[in-house]
């Protein structure tokens, strides 16, 4: 059907912009009824002065892109024009603009200004019965469709959480938001479940979880740490090994004074001194080493003999609790 997006911006009565509109909805329905009506009412338009030129081009420039289907640049064409001389006519096209964009609070807001700049306006009747289903509509988009959620489980009393969020306890009903959630349960002592799920506006999504009961792993046996004695008997073999070393270079020095004192060698004074330095030097330091290492080492050895003799008392200790005397 024809609708015509208001009359013209000129004041004369044969000048009425029709426009073929290619789709419609019971949003749109009473929009030609409108328009219609402002057409048998040539004298709103020109009790109007004449629009400046700038004006002119951009109303034309918007009925041009309201007729392409581009509505926002038809708003903002509207909207130029109306800066430049208010005509309740250029609010009217605004809110039929909105209402094609389906935005039906800003049209029921333009109707409502158009009506305030033009209270006498022929078709007043019209739009304030229309504005009505605007409102309704306006209404229904503000409030987001909502489904409804009814979570159940084995055993009840598990967390639910929707979208990460705790929201109640199952056996549990509430309205979601439509589209789609991530749902959780858990219960302590049980395995946790989820699911992604796709909730329509209007209907039921029912959930039903069996949880599986999980067994805390039984404590671990306390047993003694041989650490200590592995160090010691680390160390001490080291310090063995290392007074073996010493004692070599001790013997070592002792054979050049020898050779020295034979006459097989010939050394300075100071050189059979240094030497005779450096011998009990390393010779203290074989017989010390030698010494803690053996003590270490037997110290460890006794620490690990004492600890292998207890471990198996305290497994069989362990042993007997766990499944009870015979």
């Amino acid at each position: 059907m024809a609708r015509p997006v208001g009359v013209c911006y000129r004041g004369d009565a044969a000048a009425v912009l029709r426009v073929s509109m290619r789709r419609s909805s019971p949003g749109r329905a009473f929009a030609g009824l409108l328009a219609l009506a402002l057409a048998g009412a040539p004298t709103l338009a020109s009790a109007q002065a004449d629009p400046p030129p700038a004006a002119k081009a951009a109303y034309d420039a918007g009925v041009a892109h309201f007729q392409a289907g581009r509505y926002p640049e038809a708003i903002a064409e509207f909207n130029k024009a109306y800066r430049m001389g208010p005509n309740p006519i250029l609010v009217f096209n605004m809110a039929r603009a909105f209402e094609e964009l389906g935005d039906f609070a800003s049209a029921t807001e333009f109707y409502k200004r158009y009506l305030q700049m033009a209270p006498e306006a022929p078709d007043r009747k019209v739009v304030e019965e229309s504005l009505r289903t605007l409102e309704l509509l306006a209404a229904r988009q503000e409030k987001p469709a909502e489904g409804t959620l009814e979570v159940q489980s084995v055993p009840e009393g598990a967390t639910v959480l929707v979208d990460g969020r705790p929201v109640g306890r199952t056996p549990l009903q509430l309205p979601v938001a439509s589209g789609r959630h991530f749902v959780a349960v858990e219960h302590a002592g049980h395995s946790r479940e989820s699911r992604e799920i796709a909730v329509d506006a209007g209907k039921v999504q029912r959930l039903d979880f069996t949880l599986v009961s999980v067994k805390a792993p039984p404590p671990p046996v306390a047993q003694e740490s041989n650490a200590p004695a592995w160090i010691l008997l680390g160390v001490g073999t080291t310090m063995i090994v290392g007074g073996s070393i010493a004692g070599v270079i001790a013997l070592d020095r002792n054979d050049q004074l020898d050779a020295i004192e034979s006459g097989e060698k010939q050394a300075s004074r100071s050189r059979f001194d240094d030497l005779q330095t450096e011998g009990r030097t390393w010779a203290y330091a074989a017989d010390g080493l030698m010494i803690g290492g053996a003590a270490s080492a037997l110290a460890g050895g006794l620490m690990l003999l004492l600890g292998g003799d207890d471990a198996p008392a305290t497994a069989r200790s362990a042993a007997g609790l766990a499944g009870g005397w015979r």
